[in-house]
């Protein structure tokens, strides 16, 4: 792939980062939801693994893009 495909690659990874990752993020820790309340540690690390891993493919894909 070229390395403006890479630099696109990254670009979404951090819209969806900004657009989905950190509000359901907080959604999840500020819910008193009856099926979120009991779940929040387990769903609270899940969505933080899923954030950081896309963090992490963001930083590859624009490193990618660089070399």
């Amino acid at each position: 792939m070229s390395k403006a495909t890479y630099k696109r690659l990254a670009i979404l990874c951090l819209l969806i980062i900004a657009f989905g990752a950190i509000p359901e993020t907080f959604r999840i820790m500020t819910s008193n939801a009856p099926d979120i309340a009991p779940q929040r540690t387990y769903l609270t690390i899940m969505a933080f693994v899923m954030t950081f891993g896309i963090v992490y493919l963001a930083v590859y894909f624009w490193r990618k893009g660089n070399k």
